[in-house]
């Protein structure tokens, strides 16, 4: 009996000895599967601050621009106006002129318009590059991360949340743990 007794606990220590490291090591991956995925999160982070700050700088400089162009244009408008004004007072030999001078003003009001639509379709442009560059590095590195953390045994998923790109709102992908694998 007494024997039996020692070999029921030799033969639950052994198991216990021998399961032990394997649960450690089933632990051991679990958190470097947790860090990789916190680490890929922080980067994303990093990623779309910087994405961010670029998209704001660029709206603020076409922002700029686009209110230096609207002063100009108010220019040219009130300059219009002021000759109209004349040209209904002057006399033939003076409407010449005036229409001249309200042809080119209104050329250079024509020019103006052409800058801003230019301005307009280079700000999108660049905007939607940063957009788009952020939105696939940062979908690329979540689909590798999520297949990485799934060999350490975590189970992860995009979580999509909403970022503002100076006019524009994105869903963008961080990783999240949907569960640990058991």
């Amino acid at each position: 009996m007494l024997k039996k007794v020692l070999a029921i606990l030799f033969t639950a220590i052994l198991v216990m000895g021998l399961g032990s490291p394997a649960l450690a090591s089933e632990n051991a991956d679990v958190a470097k599967g947790l860090q990789l995925i916190e680490q890929t999160n922080k980067e994303i982070d990093k990623k779309i601050e910087k994405a961010v700050a670029k998209a704001d700088n660029l709206q603020a400089e076409y922002l700029y621009e686009q209110k230096k162009i609207k002063e100009r244009n108010d220019e040219f408008q009130k300059d219009i106006e002021e000759a109209t004004l004349e040209l209904m007072a002057a006399e033939e030999k003076d409407a010449k002129k005036l229409e001249d001078k309200i042809k080119k003003l209104n050329e250079k009001l024509y020019e103006q318009s052409k800058i801003y639509e230019e301005k307009t379709q280079k700000y999108t442009k660049e905007l939607e590059k940063v957009i788009s560059n952020v939105y696939n590095e940062t979908l690329e590195m979540s689909a590798e991360t999520i297949k990485k953390a799934e060999q350490y045994g975590v189970i992860a998923e995009c979580e999509w949340k909403l970022v503002r790109f100076a006019d524009k709102w994105v869903w963008i992908d961080p990783v999240r743990v949907v569960k640990l694998k058991n």
